[in-house]
């Protein structure tokens, strides 16, 4: 796990890195791209399985659940998409940044019992940011379920966006077409979902 380590530190210093200009304003949080409504479902689901897991005393598979949370949907996907989100006006820039702390905490807090110094040394720093009042993540409220944010649109138009990148990604590697290079991609017979998908 000490590539997972690496995963998670690499991760949080992205998101102190961008936001750095971030001002806690809970009220004005709202989160409306397919990316953010995507992360924060999954969250959910991470939430309720990781924690079937545990009250079953299946360690092995709690820590295999939130290690897939992390590593595949936060830093694989959802870091990467937030890059341009975080580039557009001031309040898709809020909006992401806050997304990225809110389920970066969820996360640390869900590793905690099975990487407790880590998450700690993170989470300390994350704490200021969103004025959390907990002097340690040890006694920190571990997270619940809230359907409030669960968007199953957005599962849909995130596993479509997925097969997108992944079928572009093998035809460069087909190709042998470098990935800085700036392709332009030609979408045929796209529906109004689809073209939704991409705005």
């Amino acid at each position: 796990y000490r590539n997972f380590a690496n995963k998670i530190f690499n991760a949080s210093r992205f998101v102190f890195m961008n936001t750095e200009d971030f001002t806690l304003d809970s009220d004005n949080w709202k989160p409306n791209s397919t990316a953010e409504l995507w992360i924060l479902s999954q969250l959910q689901n991470t939430i309720t399985e990781y924690r079937k897991h545990l009250d079953n005393f299946r360690l092995d598979l709690a820590s295999q659940c939130i290690y897939d949370f992390i590593w595949n949907n936060y830093c694989d996907w959802f870091v990467e998409l937030a890059k341009p989100l975080l580039k557009q006006d001031k309040d898709t820039t809020y909006n992401v940044q806050h997304t990225l702390l809110y389920v970066l905490d969820n996360a640390l807090r869900l590793l905690h019992p099975i990487m407790p110094f880590i998450t700690e040394e993170i989470w300390q720093e994350l704490k200021i940011k969103l004025e959390l009042s907990s002097d340690s993540i040890m006694i920190a409220d571990f997270p619940e379920f809230d359907s409030n944010l669960v968007d199953e649109k957005s599962f849909k138009d995130m596993q479509w966006l997925q097969s997108a990148v992944l079928g572009i990604r093998q035809i460069r590697g087909e190709m042998n077409i470098p990935p800085r290079k700036a392709l332009s991609i030609i979408l045929e017979n796209a529906s109004e979902n689809d073209l939704s998908v991409l705005s």
